[in-house]
């Protein structure tokens, strides 16, 4: 920081023992007892002598803010530290199965965050239809799955799970963490 700032003015005197400090960017004062003391004998010889201390510390952002679906130390951060969030299973930051699952911020020197990003659900893709295991079956949900959606299917007309006439006829698949499909269940 900058020590007795209020000098360029006027000097620190023992009248005017006072001694501002200006912290650097990211910085704030958390004690000053810098004085002018007066020393000596002042019928004899005396003197000025500047005594004491100034402490700038880092400002806080505080605890990092909430992030759904992450995980993050929930202690306070200070200037120019960063925290680190990390996606939970089947999340991550572009919503592929291998994509980027941490995320850091950074405390500013004007005690705030920069800004957070956002854990999203794994896509799996499309429910798969009329294709191998699924051709006698149509699914409910034509849209994008993600983690833990199901597609849910009906089997077409004359069709069984058990091949009986009277048997199941609807079985879903659940999206994983790993970006897949799980096998058919009833």
């Amino acid at each position: 920081g900058t020590p007795c700032a209020n000098a360029k003015v006027n000097p620190i005197t023992t009248l005017e023992p006072g001694c501002e400090i200006e912290c650097d960017k990211g910085y704030e004062i958390a004690k000053n007892d810098i004085r002018c003391v007066e020393k000596g004998d002042r019928l004899s010889y005396s003197w000025a002598q500047v005594e004491g201390e100034a402490i700038c510390n880092p400002v806080c952002c505080g605890p990092p803010p909430e992030m759904p679906h992450a995980t993050f130390p929930p202690l306070p951060v200070y200037f120019p530290n960063t925290a680190t969030y990390l996606c939970q299973l089947g999340f991550t930051l572009d919503q592929e199965a291998q994509g980027p699952k941490n995320h850091t911020i950074e405390c500013q020197w004007t005690a705030e965050y920069t800004d957070t990003a956002e854990c999203k659900r794994v896509k799996c893709g499309m429910c798969p239809e009329e294709q191998g295991k699924y051709k006698n079956a149509s699914s409910e949900e034509k849209d994008m799955r993600v983690y833990e959606d199901r597609c849910n299917y009906n089997c077409h007309k004359g069709f069984t799970l058990d091949a009986k006439g009277a048997g199941p006829s609807q079985f879903f698949t659940t999206c994983l963490a790993t970006g897949e499909l799980s096998e058919p269940r009833a």
